[in-house]
């Protein structure tokens, strides 16, 4: 099993999963991925948290990002979800939101790279792709060498430790080390809702992602 040193300065993640709240998909096309993950890359870079790897499903989204469950996560996570619900509203019309609440486990030194390794390989599970470097919506590609990421990725810690080589070898046997792979999905099993975490009496309204449905759709091919 390959294995590194913690490089100095490495930062504990977090396990968060964002799942649909209604019968609609949270990204009914393409156009809306692109806008989802830009609303994600302003929030995490406006409270200082930075993104591993990640996953859209197509009725989740999973992210592995590089701070521990807290404050600052779940006003990123909030943020990003209520930024995104605003111009999803516009385009779609109703009144509910369009995720449940967020979930988050924090992930030990121990477990980064296998929490990642299950976060790329999750199109592979869900059928969606033959191999995790082929799915467009993850960090895969940008990891394995076969693509870019539409998410800004933290890949110090990563390429310190993996070469695009090794980690096409990792997503390959995913799952074939049953131990690590309980470690994970116990981990996943006991995310805890961000929102139970200590809130300030009234927060900040953030600022509109976009003005309007139609602006939004021009600017998410260049915005990442």
């Amino acid at each position: 099993m390959f294995s590194c040193s913690r490089p100095e300065g490495a930062r504990p993640g977090s396990y968060v999963i964002l799942k649909g709240a209604g019968p609609v998909p949270p990204w009914p096309k393409e156009r809306d991925r692109f806008v989802f993950l830009a609303a994600l890359q302003r929030s995490l870079s406006r409270h200082g948290t930075g993104c591993a790897g990640y996953c859209l499903l197509d009725r989740s989204a999973h992210l592995l990002l590089t701070a521990p469950p807290g404050e600052d996560l779940r006003r990123a996570a909030a943020e990003a979800c209520s930024g995104y619900g605003r111009y999803w509203r516009g385009w779609y019309a109703g009144r509910r939101p369009v995720f449940r609440p967020a979930r988050a486990a924090a992930v030990p030194q121990e477990l980064l790279w296998d929490a990642l390794a299950h976060v790329e390989t999750a199109p592979v599970r869900a059928e969606l792709a033959a191999a995790a470097e082929g799915y467009r919506w993850s960090s895969a590609p940008a990891h394995a060498g076969w693509g870019r990421s539409y998410l800004r990725l933290e890949s110090g810690q990563w390429s310190a430790c993996w070469s695009c080589r090794q980690w096409r070898g990792r997503l390959a046997e995913w799952g074939g080390d049953l131990q690590r792979l309980r470690a994970v999905l116990r981990l996943v099993e006991n995310a805890k809702p961000l929102r139970a975490l200590a809130a300030p009496a009234s927060e900040p309204c953030p600022p509109p992602l976009f003005r309007g449905p139609a602006q939004a759709a021009r600017a998410a091919a260049g915005c990442l």
